[in-house]
């Protein structure tokens, strides 16, 4: 049978997302790398970390991504291949101003995107692993926003909160 309606295509939505996620954690972890080349001392240490906890949260979804037959990407996206050639110019108090507020909002982004994905998964592994991931990127946004405060760095506005899936705030 091919189950109940909504089903299958829910199934290649959970497919897409893992691979733009897979996607995001590697630029994530490349970003990170770059943080620890060419950022100030906390940068260094903040951009280490992400580049820690990334590399976990990728491997994890490793799992899931072969459990659901997708093929892993081997590049950043266009988007954050830009922002990675911006940064890779830039070095000390020029590349923090920079590097915080765009991965703050890239935090803020994948937050919202894994909350939505985890609240309609099909895959109850991808939800359990998107949860965890959550955990960790808020995690994250509180490091970032403490390095930027160390480092006299204006953040940007936290964006709203998104509604939930069932339509309330």
């Amino acid at each position: 049978t091919l189950g109940a309606p909504g089903v299958r295509g829910q199934q290649l939505a959970d497919q897409v997302f893992v691979r733009s996620a897979m996607e995001a954690g590697l630029s994530d972890v490349k970003l990170g790398h770059l943080a620890v080349e060419k950022g100030s001392v906390a940068v260094k240490t903040l951009g280490q970390t992400l580049v820690d906890d990334h590399m976990a949260i990728n491997k994890e979804m490793e799992t899931v991504a072969d459990s659901l037959g997708v093929l892993l990407p081997k590049k950043m996206s266009k988007d954050d291949q830009i922002e990675y050639e911006k940064l890779s110019k830039l070095t000390g108090k020029e590349f923090d101003a920079e590097y915080l507020p765009f991965i703050a909002k890239a935090h803020w982004m994948h937050m919202h995107d894994f909350y939505m994905e985890a609240s309609v998964a099909a895959d109850p592994g991808l939800a359990t692993e998107l949860v965890k991931a959550m955990k960790t990127m808020h995690e994250h946004l509180g490091m970032i926003s403490k390095t930027a405060e160390q480092e006299g760095i204006a953040m940007p506005a936290r964006p709203p909160r998104p509604p939930r899936p069932d339509g309330t705030t």
